[in-house]
């Protein structure tokens, strides 16, 4: 008969996700997962899987508890300023980890797509949740009034997602106050440049 867990799944995943987070997959080893998560290796083995199986789950944590709650107000929003928000937030929330983290959708995008599928997956369809939450601010401001009936909704949308990827992907390299001001300057002109007469 096999002895019942004593620790909390979603707790220690919760610790490997940040793991795999601030170190990337390939650096990661098991004795680091053993260490971090205080568990040996077969208690491992035996609630998440092999490694790769465990850098699964955790990309569909920081998905489900990070990556989504962060774009639910661009689906609930008309307003273009929905947009400075979320990228003002995105980066007051990135430059203010201690290890200079990116988001963990583009890291493991960068890291192990498409070599691993199923994590290719995951990260393709949040990619594609993003651009679609851009779209949807995007279209509702039109609809309203506020942004040029002629903006192309779907192009306006991959810039965004583009300037997203530049801006987590900077923060590894110690952005000041000043660069995010500036960016966020950057930003408020081309929103402002879509918004209608």
């Amino acid at each position: 008969m096999a002895r019942p867990k004593s620790f909390d799944s979603e707790e220690k995943l919760s610790v490997a996700m940040n793991l795999f987070w601030r170190q990337g997959f390939k650096a990661t080893s098991l004795d680091d997962l053993e260490s971090h998560l205080q568990l040996k290796r077969y208690s491992i083995y035996n609630a998440f899987g092999e490694k790769r199986q465990l850098y699964r789950q955790a990309v569909e944590l920081y998905i489900r508890t990070m990556f989504e709650p962060a774009i639910k107000p661009l689906l609930e929003s008309d307003d273009l300023d929905a947009i400075e928000t979320f990228f003002a937030d995105t980066m007051a929330y990135f430059a203010d980890q201690p290890d200079r983290l990116s988001c963990f959708v583009f890291e493991a995008s960068r890291e192990v797509s498409p070599e691993f599928e199923d994590v290719a997956a995951l990260t393709a369809r949040a990619n594609t949740q993003l651009k679609q939450s851009f779209v949807s601010v995007l279209q509702r401001a039109v609809d309203k009034g506020q942004a040029q009936s002629s903006l192309g909704v779907w192009q306006a949308a991959d810039f965004l997602v583009t300037f997203y990827r530049g801006v987590v992907g900077s923060n590894c390299v110690e952005p000041d106050a000043q660069w995010m001001a500036s960016v966020l300057s950057q930003l408020r002109q081309i929103l402002h440049s879509w918004r209608a007469s």
